[in-house]
């Protein structure tokens, strides 16, 4: 009954007899398949002719070659060319022009390899030293203990089972075990994806710092960690270039990762000149002129960067230079982006903050018309800088003050992996 029931649903108009004979027969046919055509080719076949009328003999008769297996067995066209070459990839990628990954570090690394090979004797020296980038611990210096502790019980949970052997034989410290067991109730796992702005106890975290630095609330809720303060950089103008005649003044000498993302996002770079005679200090005139010549380009300038302290000039900004700028961003309605990861390599003076000039103008009598309350500032810090140095662990955040809530809820990074958090 159910054979017959199976019969008719599948609407069965010829009886097949498949008996185990039969099966055993027509999967020999087709396991012959390449030498049965063979044994039938002319001796002079011509390839390029269409092959999707051939067919080969078995023993349940003459069977035609599926078309996909003909043009497998016979196809003898062109060679396939490359789907990309350097013509045709997005030329903006070409053009943007990463200098401290550039030739002279390509030259460093070729140097480098020649000498652990033994090679390079004729070389005027036996080692290499990258200085091309701010990147400590390749230039020896030691990671912190507290830091690398840290990490490893985020990473190895189960170790924090065993906490007589990590005080008495490892030499953990109890504010370490305390720090990992407050971070991973948090963030559960390091090996998940935080929410796209980043782990909420881990930004309270961060602006605790801000709030310490400043003497000024902030607010976690504008705070957004990222893989290195440069991938910071990149989702910031990623929603300020808006066309490509979007424009960003940018300082030179200059970190080239502005002009070289710039690039990428197929927008303009107006560069203003630093003042080498005022210790590379920022030029509020020189920016304003930048500006205007610009402006009658047709370009629309909308963001200032500026590095402070300064990358690679090292100048540590003053209260009044930086007000200066912000004035400017007031006047000129301009984002201003900070980029302070050098922070805590002052050795002379100390760091004064874009966000505690902006909130000192915004509690001083020069705003009593509210000049300075829709000032725009994101500001950015990184663990790779200072004496911390964990460049490969690619942790930093930025902090957006007096956007439009609608844009700040605008993230391009999606996701946010906990690793670089915490």
């Amino acid at each position: 009954m159910r054979h017959a029931t199976m019969g008719r649903a599948l609407g069965t108009s010829k009886k097949l007899n498949l008996d185990r004979r039969s099966h055993d027969s027509l999967g020999r046919a087709f396991s012959s398949l390449s030498s049965t055509v063979s044994s039938r080719r002319p001796a002079a076949l011509d390839l390029t002719s269409s092959p999707t009328n051939m067919s080969f003999a078995g023993p349940v008769g003459s069977l035609p070659i599926p078309s996909f297996i003909a043009k497998r067995m016979f196809s003898q066209g062109p060679p396939r060319t490359k789907s990309l070459n350097i013509d045709n990839i997005n030329p903006h990628v070409k053009e943007a022009k990463y200098a401290v990954r550039g030739e002279l570090a390509i030259r460093s690394e070729e140097y480098k390899a020649l000498l652990a090979k033994g090679e390079g004797k004729d070389l005027p020296f036996d080692k290499v030293i990258a200085a091309n980038i701010g990147n400590p611990q390749q230039l020896d210096q030691k990671p912190i203990t507290f830091f690398r502790q840290v990490l490893s019980l985020m990473e190895n949970p189960q170790l924090l089972e065993h906490e007589d052997v990590l005080k008495k034989s490892l030499g953990y410290k109890e504010d370490v075990i305390e720090r990992a067991r407050t971070l991973l109730k948090d963030v559960k796992s390091v090996g998940a994806y935080s929410q796209s702005q980043g782990a909420p106890g881990i930004r309270q975290s961060v602006a605790n710092f801000i709030e310490r630095r400043d003497g000024y609330s902030a607010d976690p809720a504008n705070i957004y960690l990222s893989a290195g303060a440069s991938a910071g950089v990149n989702a910031l103008l990623t929603v300020i270039c808006a066309s490509p005649n979007t424009g960003v003044l940018v300082p030179i000498p200059q970190y080239p990762l502005y002009t070289a993302t710039l690039s990428l996002l197929n927008a303009k770079c107006v560069p203003y000149y630093l003042n080498e005679e005022d210790a590379w200090g920022t030029d509020v005139p020189g920016i304003r002129e930048a500006l205007r010549k610009a402006q009658k380009e047709g370009i629309d300038v909308r963001a200032v960067a500026v590095i402070n302290p300064g990358n690679p000039t090292g100048a540590s900004l003053q209260p009044e230079s930086i007000q200066s700028v912000i004035e400017l961003a007031a006047e000129e309605n301009l984002v201003v982006l900070a980029d302070e990861v050098y922070q805590t390599n002052v050795f002379q003076g100390e760091f004064h903050s874009f966000k505690k000039g902006l909130r000192d103008l915004q509690a001083s009598p020069k705003n009593s018309e509210g000049k300075f309350d829709n000032v725009e500032l994101a500001s950015m810090h990184s663990v790779s800088k200072g004496m911390v140095g964990e460049c490969g662990h690619r942790g930093g955040y930025y902090e957006m003050v007096g956007f439009d809530p609608k844009v700040s809820c605008v993230d391009p990074s999606l996701f946010t992996p906990l690793k670089n958090e915490h």
